[in-house]
């Protein structure tokens, strides 16, 4: 599992098989720029984008913390 969260607590956790070719063609971003310039503090550092959601409840913003966790 890969877990993004950000300072206000908000954490958003995405399977392996989503975000891995080998599994799907669905693609997930990690933003560091939008149009060539450096996010906003009010977005930035950095934001994870998932174009393909139906919702944006799994895009975060802010993203101070990106880990990878085994499930037992």
């Amino acid at each position: 599992v890969i877990i993004a969260s950000a300072p206000d607590g908000y954490r958003v956790a995405y399977a392996i098989a989503e975000l891995d070719a080998a599994f799907t063609d669905q693609i997930v971003l990690v933003a560091d720029r939008r149009n060539g310039k450096p996010l906003l503090p009010d977005t930035g550092p950095l934001q994870v984008v998932v174009p393909n959601d139906r919702r944006p409840a799994r895009w975060i913003r802010q993203v101070n913390r990106i880990e990878v966790r085994q499930l037992p």
